[in-house]
């Protein structure tokens, strides 16, 4: 979204701000693995390492799969792709079965799902049932933000609202600084780096999950899952101060930082 309301989405650095995002959404997979492991964690290595190596095998082979293949299309496409009920309810049907199945290996039913999103979007379903889900969406970026809400305990973050803030803005900075290290290190012109570690320094939705499924399976006690949800949180809720910061510099004081032609110049001030 607010790549979009800067005309960078297009542009080379949003493509690489999207990059970066989708890569840690796929860190997350041993993550899951590991928080569902359960406290005991470190005393069944053997079978959290090989759970891990699975799930990341899994995981790459789908997206060689994907990256190697052009769009699939799935028998009796056609009759799917004009018949919304019926290319919604086979989408459901594969996230819900690859949820179980995942679930019952012990590697993580979000997992499942995820890979389960990641195959339907290489088919040709993947338009028709975007079309159908988009009104759900909506719903559901709601309901997100009010369970983050729900999950924040307002007596905690009351009581230990200094440490929270100084954590807050410690790993927003770090991100910061380390993506943008990270991305100049690996090729990419000082400007893009900077732009694209300001619009990426909160922690990532995924967490939320990590943590609930690390309480879950006694990792975590209540006072560091109110923690944690409490920092988590304020980095998404302050994120928006970083994002301005990028308008700053690449909108109002027209800065060419991109390395690239740019139509910033018409973007609203």
């Amino acid at each position: 979204m607010v790549l979009d309301s800067l005309g960078l989405l297009r542009a080379h650095v949003g493509q690489l701000t999207v990059g970066v995002l989708v890569a840690q959404d796929i860190a997350v997979v041993p993550m899951l693995v590991f928080a569902g492991a359960g406290a005991g964690v470190l005393a069944e290595w053997p079978l959290l390492v090989t759970r891990i190596g699975l799930a990341v095998t899994v995981l790459g082979g789908l997206l060689f799969w994907i990256a190697r293949t052009s769009r699939l299309r799935l028998p009796y496409g056609q009759v799917l792709e004009n018949n919304v009920e019926l290319s919604v309810l086979l989408g459901l049907g594969l996230c819900f079965m690859a949820a179980s199945l995942t679930g019952f290996m012990g590697l993580s039913p979000v997992f499942g799902a995820f890979c389960a999103g990641l195959a339907i979007s290489h088919t040709n379903l993947r338009k028709p049932i975007l079309n159908a889900t988009h009104p759900l969406q909506s719903l559901l970026i709601v309901i997100f933000f009010v369970s983050i809400g729900l999950l924040v305990d307002l007596k905690y973050v009351a009581a230990h609202w200094g440490v929270i803030l100084a954590v807050t803005v410690a790993v927003l900075c770090l991100k910061t600084i380390l993506g943008g290290v990270l991305l100049y290190v690996g090729g990419e012109p000082i400007g893009r780096a900077l732009v694209s570690s300001l619009i990426t320094p909160q922690i990532g939705e995924f967490s939320f999950v990590l943590t609930t499924t690390g309480v879950a399976s006694g990792i975590f006690i209540s006072q560091e899952a109110d923690f944690l949800l409490a920092v988590i949180a304020a980095s998404l809720f302050v994120s928006p101060i970083w994002s301005n910061v990028l308008h700053y510099l690449v909108v109002r004081s027209k800065i060419h930082l991109l390395g690239e032609p740019t139509k910033l110049s018409n973007a609203p001030g």
